[in-house]
């Protein structure tokens, strides 16, 4: 199994927009005087919550970290503060909050890790996988012409299989990522894994139409 962890990344440093110190802290606000800073407006969602980017993220890792900038930035915490603070607060709460919700799904990591690639967002395709073509096309024979429910189950066993497969080559994905130290073998690793989840896509919907005629037959 890889290491699944969440580890916090050292941000490039940035100047405190008050004192002027250094601000390369895992912390919204400045070490030295205290006051909250901008949130910089190329930051990922990866940079928001301050972790390393990655494909495989623990998740009880992820909601601590997002629970404790959520505390930090929350707006009630500067109802008394200058229109300036409190506008900031608003900004990080909401990024904090959009952040998390991306990177605790699959999907949303790989199209932010994606981006910051410079590679262009993987969209649902229209088309068959190629690997599943066959399996594709025997199911539409088996759904539209009568046929045992033995048949079917048989069927579903072999799309639950193919899952399983996915989700050990998805596993394999995450260790290789930790294993790539340069770029261009990051981006081989991003194609794979969005064609990974257009595999699963069209597998999660062939098995909700087998299920469907399973339901009608019984």
């Amino acid at each position: 199994m890889p290491r699944r962890a969440v580890v916090v990344a050292l941000r490039s440093p940035y100047k405190c927009s008050a004192c002027k110190a250094d601000w390369d802290v895992q912390c919204p606000t400045c070490a030295g005087c205290g006051v909250l800073q901008e949130l910089p407006t190329q930051w990922n969602a990866f940079e928001v919550l301050g972790i390393d980017p990655a494909l495989a993220l623990n998740s009880d890792s992820l909601r601590e970290r997002f629970y404790a900038l959520s505390k930090q930035t929350h707006p009630d915490r500067f109802i008394t503060a200058d229109p300036q603070t409190a506008l900031r607060a608003a900004r990080w709460s909401t990024a904090v909050n959009r952040a998390y919700q991306t990177l605790r799904d699959q999907e949303g990591r790989v199209q932010v890790l994606r981006s910051a690639f410079s590679l262009p967002p993987f969209a649902a395709a229209s088309k068959v996988p190629m690997e599943l073509a066959e399996t594709y096309f025997d199911l539409q024979d088996a759904l539209t012409e009568p046929g045992s429910a033995e048949h079917l189950i048989d069927f579903k066993k072999q799309l639950i299989e193919k899952q399983a497969g996915l989700t050990h080559d998805w596993e394999a994905l995450e260790a290789s990522w930790l294993e790539a130290p340069h770029s261009e073998a990051r981006k081989a690793l991003l194609e794979k894994a969005a064609n990974q989840l257009t595999v699963r896509r069209f597998l999660r919907s062939m098995l909700e139409d087998l299920e469907k005629k399973q339901g009608m037959a019984s």
